[in-house]
C-alpha cells in the first residue's frame, strides 16, 4: 500500500494552479519538502514556458492576419535593409508580388529620376537605428507610374543589441499629393 503522501502547492504566474502529489509505496523513500519544492518549481517553469509559447504563437497568428488584411504595405527588412517580409499590400500599391521584392531594398523600388536622393535619405534614417514616421518618397510602380508613399518604421534589435532590421508600413498618398500639386 501507500506509505507516504506529499502535497505541495504550485503557482504559475503568481497564481495558485494546483498541487503536486507524490505517493510512495517504498518505506525507505525519504523525499523531503526541499526536493518536492524543487520538483514543483521545475513543473511550474515548464508550464509557464509552455503557456508563454502558446501566447506567442497566438499573437503571431493575430498579427499575421492583420498584416494580410491591411490595405497598406506592411514590410520588414534585415540589417542590410533587404526585404524579408511583405504583405499583399505591395501588390495593390506597387504591382509587385510580395515574393518579387524579397531580397530587394527600398532603393530598388524608388522612382528612377529621384532614386538617388530617396535612397540616400532612407539609408541615412536606417543608419540612425531610430524609428521614423511619415517619410514621403516616390516609388516606381511595376507598370512604370509614380506612386507617392508615406512610410513609417521601427528598428528591431537582437538580444545582444545589434540591429536585426526594420519593420514598418507604407501607405499610398498619390491622390493627396496630386491634389496638393493642383492647388
Amino acid at each position: 500500500g501507500i506509505t507516504a503522501v506529499h502535497f505541495i502547492a504550485f503557482h504559475q504566474f503568481g497564481k495558485l494552479k494546483g498541487t503536486v502529489n507524490l505517493l510512495s509505496r517504498d518505506t525507505d523513500t525519504d523525499i523531503n519538502d526541499e526536493v518536492m519544492q524543487a520538483m514543483v518549481k521545475q513543473v511550474s517553469l515548464f508550464l509557464e514556458r509552455n503557456s508563454a509559447m502558446e501566447n506567442l504563437i497566438e499573437n503571431e497568428k493575430r498579427l499575421s492576419q492583420v498584416a494580410e488584411n491591411a490595405e497598406e504595405w506592411v514590410w520588414e527588412t534585415d540589417n542590410t535593409n533587404c526585404f524579408t517580409f511583405s504583405n499583399d499590400g505591395v501588390t495593390k500599391l506597387l504591382g509587385y508580388e510580395k515574393e518579387e521584392i524579397l531580397g530587394k531594398k527600398f532603393d530598388d523600388l524608388f522612382d528612377g529620376s529621384l532614386a538617388f536622393a530617396a535612397a540616400h535619405e532612407i539609408n541615412r534614417i536606417f543608419n540612425q537605428r531610430k524609428s521614423f514616421q511619415k517619410v514621403i518618397n516616390i516609388y516606381e510602380h511595376k507598370g512604370g507610374s509614380q506612386v507617392w508613399m508615406r512610410t513609417s518604421g521601427s528598428p528591431v534589435f537582437n538580444q545582444d543589441g545589434s540591429l536585426k532590421g526594420y519593420h514598418g508600413i507604407s501607405a499610398d498618398i498619390t491622390v493627396l499629393m496630386q491634389t496638393r500639386e493642383h492647388l
